[in-house]
């Protein structure tokens, strides 16, 4: 396979995104606003297209208004349609362009070069300090300039991108998944020992729904998984995440 010719797009460089952005915080607060406050919005917005807020009097207030929402929306819009022709949508945008400023300086260099595009700046933004580990000495910088050299000048494809990272993360889904799915059965083989067991007891519940996750990803085709499903996914498990996280065990906790 050969790397596809394609268009070059000039909003994945970071100064045609700082101006796209700005032209869109510059509509909807005049005035001014930090970019985080910003991006708060734009993640906001494209959520409650997808999920529209069904009337409740329970739970958390919304930190936006839905009308106030609705309005963004349309003054977004019709920003990235008269910039951008129509070609970058709310949600392309939301979820693909804002990771630009967060990348590393090497990999917004490479985009700024138009040597990757943004779902293999993607990819590559995968290769640091955390995922290679204590034992791999080089910087993630050197490896990934290592990669993407070798991936132009075989002209490789994004597939051949993923694998060449997934192997050097030793992170296929197969094996990632393996590995996972072991560790969740050497503990479940002893999960009733330390709870009271009721098989409707909450904890116990919770534990079967995350156990039932990591089986189910053993069967899920990883290919057909488009990237929209898979970024909105990864929210939805942060989410939950920082929920448990305020329940983590510590050092006085596991002393009681």
């Amino acid at each position: 396979m050969r790397r596809y010719r394609r268009n070059l797009d000039p909003y994945q460089t970071h100064e045609k995104f700082t101006e796209l952005f700005e032209q869109m915080k510059m509509v909807i607060y005049p005035k001014g606003i930090s970019d985080n406050d910003f991006k708060k919005l734009l993640y906001a917005v494209q959520y409650a297209e997808r999920y529209p807020a069904k009337e409740s009097k329970s739970g958390r207030r919304a930190r936006f208004d839905g009308t106030f929402l609705f309005n963004s929306s349309l003054k977004i819009k019709t920003v990235l349609q008269n910039e951008t022709g129509g070609r970058i949508s709310l949600l392309r945008f939301a979820t693909t362009y804002l990771s630009i400023p967060s990348y590393p300086p090497d990999i917004q260099k490479a985009l700024d070069d138009y040597k990757i595009n943004l779902e293999e700046a993607r990819i590559l933004a995968r290769i640091k300090r955390m995922t290679l580990g204590e034992t791999v000495k080089r910087k993630p910088s050197e490896i990934r300039k290592e990669i993407i050299d070798s991936h132009l000048k075989r002209q490789g494809t994004q597939a051949e991108l993923k694998k060449r990272v997934d192997e050097r993360l030793n992170l296929t889904p197969k094996k990632q998944a393996a590995k996972v799915a072991a560790k969740v059965a050497a503990i479940d083989a002893n999960f009733d020992e330390l709870l009271e067991f009721n098989e409707f007891d909450t904890e116990h519940l919770l534990w079967e729904e995350i156990k039932g996750l990591v089986y189910l990803m053993r069967e899920v085709i990883s290919s057909a998984v488009d990237d929209e499903t898979i970024e909105q996914i990864l929210k939805d498990l942060d989410s939950i995440k920082l929920r448990l996280l305020k329940f983590r065990k510590t050092e006085c906790s596991q002393a009681i």
